[in-house]
């Protein structure tokens, strides 16, 4: 198919698979990027995948790549949180999760994370300023919300965090 058209995506993205399966990822990367190039449109997962073949700071680089291209894919931001943290810049991730935390009309579980990324930092004072604003995110629910399960339940989860740095 490749020697018919260079350019045909699936048949890229195929080979791009069969190089990952025989342990070459830098022609299964190579063949990621012509695929990404010819899609207008392409699906998140394919710049998840290309970001599993590279260290850490080439994925965290092209991941922010295609949040330009694709708009801010929280599959993306994710991975891209879970890699800021993994090379030690805790700041940035944490920042990742603000912004998406502003950008949401529910940023309590998102303030949640960002106070368990400060925990695993051992920041418990950012950690506990990121609950208490989860707590006062939950407070602001009307109160149908509040009383849902899966809201009440992180509500409780919170208040313990909280009680433990008091």
């Amino acid at each position: 198919a490749l020697v018919r058209d260079p350019r045909d995506a699936t048949a890229l993205v195929l080979r791009a698979r069969a190089h990952v399966a025989l342990g070459s990822r830098p022609a299964a990367v190579d063949d990621l990027d012509a695929a990404l190039a010819v899609i207008a449109a392409p699906p998140p997962e394919l710049f998840l995948e290309r970001a599993a073949l590279l260290p850490p700071a080439d994925a965290l680089r092209g991941l922010d790549a295609a949040i330009a291209r694709v708009g801010p894919s929280i599959s993306l931001q994710l991975r891209a949180i879970t890699l800021e943290e993994s090379l030690g810049r805790v700041d940035a991730a944490a920042g990742r999760l603000t912004a998406i935390a502003a950008q949401s009309e529910r940023p309590e579980m998102w303030l949640k994370r960002r106070g368990d990324l400060f925990a695993r930092a051992h920041r418990r004072t950012e950690a506990h300023a990121s609950y208490t604003a989860a707590l006062a995110a939950i407070a602001a629910l009307p109160e149908w919300l509040r009383a849902a399960p899966g809201t009440a339940e992180l509500a409780a989860e919170l208040q313990q965090l909280t009680a433990l740095r008091s």
